[in-house]
């Protein structure tokens, strides 16, 4: 007799894998065929129609592309495929970067997005573009949970162990049950399903992963009703005094 309990656990978890895979891709995809669709039928009469047709298949497909990257990412890390190329890098152009592409989304949900960077920001020894996905992960999660009217705060704070990169929001907000699970993969809290969100529950695992591939951390705080903020924390061995890119 053979004990195949972990086999079946394996088989199982991949099962459960391609279902969330073919769920999240599905959706999207969807929703791209049917404007599509219209489209062709000349259901779109009047250019107002067409630009918002169009700019519902271009969310679509960039959300589509956002979560492939995120899984490829996350793949690599887990595996151990993935190469951390680190060099000198500026936070204060790597964040302003980050915050220009969030601004938008940002601006068409009607959220106000307070920035409070110092001038001086320091430069990280870290992966430009990996570090990068972390932090637009962040804010991206942030201007998800959101509403109308509501406010997302970033700002950098330090102490003599580390220094923060803080992304506050005044939205749903997460049970106090539920914060130990939020970085697993594919995981989305009640909070989350209660709301006319889209989220395929692999952004906060991908940052997570990044932020440890690099010896950071990632800290979380919540309460329902009345937003969140998360913080990255990275450590003083990885601020670099050279000028960076």
């Amino acid at each position: 007799m053979r004990d195949i309990s972990h086999k079946k656990r394996i088989e199982s978890f991949q099962g459960e894998f391609v279902d969330h895979i073919a769920h999240e891709f599905r959706t999207p995809l969807t929703s791209i065929l049917a404007y599509i669709e219209m489209l062709i039928d000349g259901e779109a009469t009047d250019q107002e129609s067409k630009f918002m047709f169009y700019n519902i298949v271009y969310e679509e497909a960039h959300r589509l592309a956002q979560l492939i990257d995120n899984l490829l990412n996350l793949s690599r890390l887990e595996s151990g495929m993935a190469t951390i190329n680190c060099s000198p890098t500026r936070l204060k152009r790597l964040l302003e970067t980050n915050l220009e592409v969030i601004r938008p989304q940002c601006e068409k949900n009607n959220q106000k997005l307070v920035v409070e960077l110092d001038e001086r920001q320091p430069t990280l020894n870290v992966d430009k573009s990996l570090f990068s996905v972390a932090v637009m992960n962040l804010l991206g999660n942030a201007a998800k949970y959101t509403p109308p009217g509501g406010t997302i705060t970033v700002w950098t704070s330090s102490n003599e162990e580390q220094f923060q990169i803080n992304v506050k929001d005044t939205g749903v907000g997460i049970e106090e049950q539920e914060l130990p699970k939020i970085f697993d993969k594919f995981y989305r809290c009640d909070t989350a399903q209660d709301e006319t969100v889209t989220d395929s529950g692999v952004g906060l695992a991908t940052a997570q992963k990044i932020l440890h591939a690099h010896g950071c951390d990632i800290s979380v705080s919540s309460k329902r009703g009345e937003g969140s903020m998360f913080s990255i924390l990275v450590p003083r061995s990885l601020i670099n005094t050279s000028v960076g890119d």
